[in-house]
C-alpha cells in the first residue's frame, strides 16, 4: 500500500526539533566540519578501490554506521547548537520583475475532478510548499499572490503595508492581486539570514 509523509508529519517533526532545545531533559546536539582531504577514489592496502566521488560532486552520504564513523573521524571542530542557533525558515523568494508567479492554492497536487491528472501551479509545483505564491519585495515586505492573471507576468513590483485581510495591492501591468503580510519589522533577523531563507 502506497504511504507517504505528510506535511502536517514534517512540521510536526520540524517543532518537535526545535521543542527538543528547551526541554527540562533536552537534547544536546553538535554541529561539526571537517574532511580536510580532497574527496577521490582511494585504492586500500589490499587493492580495493573506495570511491568517494570528486570535490565537485561528493557521493551523497549513506545512512549507515560505518559511514556515520568515517565522519567522525574527519571532523575537525564541532559548535555546541543551542535554542538561540535556529530558526523556523521557509525559502526566500525575491520579487523579480517578468516573473509569473504561482497563486495561493490549497489543492495543489490535488486530482483533477473526472480525471487522472493532478492540479499544477504555473511554475509546475504539484503541492503548496513548492508553489512560488509569495515574494519579499526590496524593502523586505513579505506578499502572498492571490490571482496571477492566468499566468502573467509581474512587471511591478508590489508595495504596500496595509494589514487588513481586505485590502489588495494590484500589480497593475501584470494584474497580480497580492495580499500584504509582514514587513522587515516583523521578519526576525536571525544570524542565519541569509539569500536562500
Amino acid at each position: 500500500m502506497p504511504a507517504i509523509i505528510t506535511n502536517k508529519f514534517r512540521v510536526h517533526n520540524q517543532e518537535q526539533f526545535v521543542e527538543s532545545f528547551t526541554e527540562t531533559a533536552k537534547n544536546i546536539y553538535y554541529l561539526g566540519i571537517g574532511r580536510p582531504q580532497a574527496f577521490a577514489t582511494l585504492t586500500r592496502p589490499d587493492a580495493r578501490t573506495d570511491n568517494q566521488g570528486t570535490d565537485a560532486a561528493p557521493l551523497t552520504p549513506v545512512d549507515s554506521v560505518g559511514d556515520e564513523f568515517y565522519n567522525f573521524d574527519d571532523t575537525l571542530a564541532a559548535k555546541k547548537v543551542t535554542s538561540t542557533d535556529i530558526s523556523i525558515v521557509i525559502p526566500r523568494r525575491n520579487w523579480t520583475t517578468g516573473t509569473v508567479y504561482d497563486y495561493y492554492r490549497h489543492d495543489y497536487g490535488n486530482r483533477v475532478t473526472g480525471g487522472t491528472s493532478t492540479q499544477t501551479a504555473s511554475s509546475g509545483a504539484t503541492n503548496l510548499f513548492d508553489a512560488t505564491f509569495y515574494v519579499m519585495s526590496a524593502a523586505f515586505n513579505v506578499y502572498k499572490c492571490l490571482d496571477n492573471n492566468s499566468g502573467a507576468n509581474s512587471t511591478v513590483e508590489p508595495t504596500g503595508t496595509s494589514s487588513s485581510i481586505l485590502t489588495l495591492e494590484m500589480d497593475t501591468s501584470g494584474n497580480i492581486c497580492t495580499h500584504y503580510l509582514l514587513d522587515n519589522n516583523q521578519i526576525f533577523y536571525h544570524r542565519l539570514y541569509g539569500s536562500r531563507y
